[in-house]
């Protein structure tokens, strides 16, 4: 009973707790890497599904990094779906920020995806971006909601504010970022179940 209990939880805190990395930001780093600010956040009111992240994928379609929401969930957000440890928090958007670097080149971003677990939308969009080395970008605020939709936004001013906060330094200044987002709004796409049940019935018969 205790195994399946634990099994239960397991699933469905499954991805949840992953974050990025965010990356190191110093001036060795940025003399062989690009970085890169953005946000992803959700509609204060949808939103149970908690996973939402997108990939970054070299020119030779080589997956390089993905990119997940930073905000972190809590055992309140087990019974409360909309409750969660968020770097903001407004009216109508709740979210996190991140920062990655990447060496100089061009990459595809792609694989937009919200759900919980294996479950959830997955959008065919995709976007290319050349970054160089030296250089701070940013993509913008991504947006993503149940709706089948997510918007990408310009929310640099709130953005370099939590990233200053979070690195407790200044490292360049606002002037200096490189805008380099499409605003916009686009399909997540229809929904899809990649759940290995096989998988999930192996601990309870071992």
């Amino acid at each position: 009973m205790i195994r399946i209990l634990l099994l239960t939880f397991g699933l469905l805190f499954m991805g949840c707790a992953a974050k990025t990395p965010l990356a190191k930001v110093n001036v060795e780093t940025m003399k062989d890497q690009a970085i890169i600010i953005g946000s992803i956040s959700r509609d204060s009111d949808q939103a149970n599904y908690r996973t939402r992240s997108f990939y970054i994928y070299d020119l030779d379609n080589n997956s390089v990094q993905r990119v997940i929401n930073q905000g972190k969930e809590n055992f309140k957000s087990f019974s409360d779906p909309f409750d969660f440890d968020d770097d903001f928090n407004y009216e109508e958007s709740q979210g996190s920020v991140f920062v990655i670097s990447l060496p100089e080149g061009e990459y595809i971003l792609r694989d937009f995806y919200i759900g919980t677990g294996p479950k959830g939308h997955r959008s065919n969009y995709q976007r290319k971006i050349k970054v160089a080395k030296g250089k701070v970008y940013y993509i913008g605020d991504i947006q993503m909601s149940n709706s089948k939709k997510f918007i990408v936004s310009n929310q640099l001013d709130r953005d370099y504010e939590i990233f200053q906060k979070k690195y407790k330094g200044s490292f360049f200044e606002k002037e200096k970022i490189n805008l380099l987002l499409v605003e916009g709004e686009f399909e997540i796409g229809n929904y899809e179940d990649n759940t290995n049940y096989e998988l999930m019935l192996l601990p309870l018969i071992m």
